[in-house]
């Protein structure tokens, strides 16, 4: 079996919230980003770590984390030639999904709409936003994030509409209820 897993994995970690792995994942986050190409094996060491631990049966709090760990290779595989991040995003958007986790989901549609943004793909962008705000029981903050990521692509379509999903974005973070603005914002 892989190093890491002999060192690192013991029945705590698969039966119960694997924090360690968390704690592990701040702490590579909190480097400076310059740092971040010689993490990549790293994390890809990890990231295949988790793959053996979940094999193929779904475990949601192991799914929770590999999401995690794989957002953050997206950024490193982004920041690093060659550009890879969109699989890595895809996966994690995979693993919030088998991990139940609605605004690990949110979140990663926003930043797939983001990445889409960049790549000036502005209809996958828009659809990704749309998508990101579809989860319910969303932190305000993510929610807010996603109206905002909306808004960009939106004006970035050339949509009168970006201003409606600003709007949203601002009553999200004031506490109103913008459940249903974002409703028929067409590109």
């Amino acid at each position: 079996m892989h190093r890491l897993v002999r060192i690192r994995v013991n029945d705590e970690l698969l039966d119960r919230d694997p924090e360690a792995w968390l704690r592990d994942l701040d702490a590579l986050i909190a480097r400076p980003t310059r740092m971040w190409p010689r993490l990549k094996s790293h994390v890809q060491e990890h990231l295949d770590v988790l793959d053996q631990l979940q094999g193929n049966h779904v475990r949601p709090h192991l799914a929770r984390v590999d999401a995690l760990w794989s957002e953050f290779m997206s950024w490193i595989a982004d920041n690093t030639a060659p550009p890879d991040g969109g699989s890595w995003l895809d996966r994690s958007h995979r693993r919030a999904i088998e991990a139940d986790d609605n605004a690990l989901t949110a979140y990663t549609l926003m930043r797939q709409s983001q990445r889409a943004l960049d790549n000036v793909d502005i209809r996958a962008a828009i659809a990704f936003s749309r998508r990101s705000l579809e989860p319910s029981s969303v932190p305000t903050r993510t929610r807010a994030l996603c109206f905002t990521r909306m808004a960009e692509a939106l004006a970035a379509a050339g949509s009168d509409e970006a201003r409606t999903a600003i709007t949203a974005a601002h009553r999200e973070l004031r506490g109103s209820d913008a459940s249903t603005v974002g409703e028929g914002l067409d590109p």
